[in-house]
């Protein structure tokens, strides 16, 4: 069995963040995660399609590993799965496919017993079914009287939902040449060519079984969902797991569910409180406060910073910051007492249900001094942002942002009190 690994997206509603399948989650990116997670359920054979945006990013997290992978290049990323599958057309030739979406987070009991699923009952077709309670804003699925998939309803509105099962991309297929060529027959003005064939396969009578799901399951949409990601990967360790390479000053505070990776470093007076994770080579200076935050490699909080609620790839640098409720890309550095806003006066939710949001940014950002950003600001990549602002708004990809001012130095005409 091969599996297809959709990883072509360009991440458009997760901006500024460059590529969500990058992303990374107690040191491994989330494409290794997905990887190697369906290897321990015992596939061993992927094709995992980039884009042009993202190939040699994927190609270097791929290369060293106990499995095969063969790295493709999707030819049209207007097409989603469907363009997806034509390209994989000649990989896929002559075999059974299971296709994944690259950042979709699933308990691994999941994965063991749908792969095991897959090899007892030899199913023509076989897709995941998550059970909700409420309502979702996404596929449900439609089965007929024998169980079998009928239809898939996008977004039936509250009341019209078919049946209490969503659909998941964990979709199997015995015969991958039999939907290859459903793919690439079918036409559609819209970017919905894989459902349409999908459902043409349907009509012709492919019995799609459904594997009913009811356990946790995260996508990433929109950048706050990276901050209930890192709380999942997190929960999985439990504990507080500390590497004895780390060095951790006498004085240092450490509570809750807290990673350490080796060589980090956490000096004098510093408070970290779980759930939390410091990455390898981080370290955490003197008095500062650390709390359910994940904190990747190679990172520096520096004196008496504080970060809460936040999200940190690699190479990031702090001193005497505040930073809550954020989500920060990778080489990235805030000058002194820069902040993060995270809350609105009049207290009502930021972006859509979230209550609280402070900064979010792409990579390669530099901050100065004594910089204060509302609730809610992005920051494209490369970009700099002068001192002594207070950003209200948006800034996109490259840009540099300055105030300008005039300082004026005049006589002083009064005496300056002796004491």
């Amino acid at each position: 069995m091969k599996v297809l690994v959709l990883a072509a997206g360009r991440s458009k509603r997760i901006k500024p963040i460059e590529d969500k399948t990058l992303l990374k989650f107690n040191s491994k990116s989330l494409i290794r995660h997905c990887l190697d997670n369906l290897s321990r359920a015992g596939v061993t054979d992927f094709v995992v399609m980039t884009g042009k945006h993202n190939r040699e990013a994927i190609i270097a997290e791929t290369t060293q590993v106990p499995y095969q992978v063969q790295v493709l290049e999707q030819e049209n990323l207007d097409e989603g799965m469907a363009g997806a599958i034509k390209s994989a057309a000649n990989s896929l030739k002559g075999e059974s496919v299971l296709i994944v979406s690259s950042n979709d987070v699933v308990e691994q009991n999941l994965l063991d017993k749908f792969v095991e699923r897959i090899a007892t009952d030899n199913p023509e077709a076989l897709i995941v079914g998550k059970t909700v309670k409420e309502y979702f804003p996404g596929g449900y699925l439609k089965l007929d009287r024998d169980g079998f998939v009928q239809t898939i309803v996008e977004k039936p509105g509250e009341g019209n939902e078919p049946s209490d099962l969503i659909n998941l991309v964990f979709h199997y297929f015995k015969n991958a040449d039999q939907l290859v060529a459903e793919v690439q027959a079918t036409k559609s003005s819209k970017d919905d060519i894989y459902e349409v064939a999908l459902q043409s396969l349907i009509n012709k009578d492919l019995k799609i079984k459904v594997y009913p799901y009811n356990g946790e399951w995260f996508a990433i949409k929109y950048p706050w969902h990276v901050l209930q990601v890192a709380r999942y990967m997190h929960s999985k360790i439990k504990g507080q797991g500390i590497s004895p390479k780390a060095h951790i000053h006498g004085t240092a505070v450490i509570s809750g569910e807290v990673v350490i990776e080796e060589g980090a470093k956490i000096d004098a007076n510093a408070v970290i409180k779980g759930p939390a994770y410091i990455g390898k080579n981080t370290i955490v200076g003197v008095n500062s406060f650390v709390r359910d935050s994940y904190i990747n490699d190679n990172c520096v909080i520096g004196f008496n910073s504080e970060i809460t609620r936040t999200y940190m790839h690699d190479h990031v640098w702090t001193h005497n910051n505040y930073v809550g409720d954020s989500i920060i890309g990778s080489n990235v550095s805030f000058g002194g007492g820069s902040v993060t806003g995270n809350l609105r006066l009049d207290e009502k939710n930021v972006v859509a249900d979230q209550p609280k949001l402070g900064l979010i940014t792409g990579n390669d950002i530099r901050v100065g001094i004594n910089t204060s950003f509302m609730p809610g600001v992005t920051i494209g990549s490369n970009s700099m942002i002068g001192a002594g602002l207070i950003l209200a708004e948006e800034v996109p990809p490259n840009s540099f942002v300055k105030m300008k001012s005039k300082l004026i130095i005049q006589p002083n005409t009064k005496q300056v009190p002796k004491r």
